[in-house]
């Protein structure tokens, strides 16, 4: 179990550089991506370290509800935030909608 938990916690740190490194090249939308990567992964080891199987969701706001951690508010609005992030660089078809939202954040 300890292995398994490592693994998602590896892939996490390694979807937080890709972030870092997409946001210094000022490519927003993948870089908020990855960002979402990182957390949901982190998120679904600590379900798994407390004995339980993660749900094959990408939400990160009930991700982190079945984690039974409580995050402060403005944390918790960055969640749901960044989850309006995750369609768009997966899903083509989704882009066209999400245009509005990339430009009230200034997201290329």
């Amino acid at each position: 179990m300890k292995k398994v938990i490592k693994n998602w916690a590896e892939f996490a740190k390694q979807d937080l550089k890709d972030a870092e490194f997409l946001f210094t090249q000022r490519s927003y939308r993948s870089s908020s991506w990855f960002c979402h990567q990182a957390i949901e992964k982190i998120l679904k080891a600590i379900i798994i370290q407390k004995g339980k199987r993660p749900r094959k969701i990408h939400d990160l706001v009930e991700l982190l509800k079945d984690t039974g951690i409580k995050l402060p508010e403005d944390l918790m609005d960055f969640l749901e935030e960044l989850n309006i992030y995750y369609l768009p660089p997966r899903y083509p078809d989704v882009y066209p909608q999400m245009k509005k939202i990339y430009r009230s954040h200034n997201i290329q």
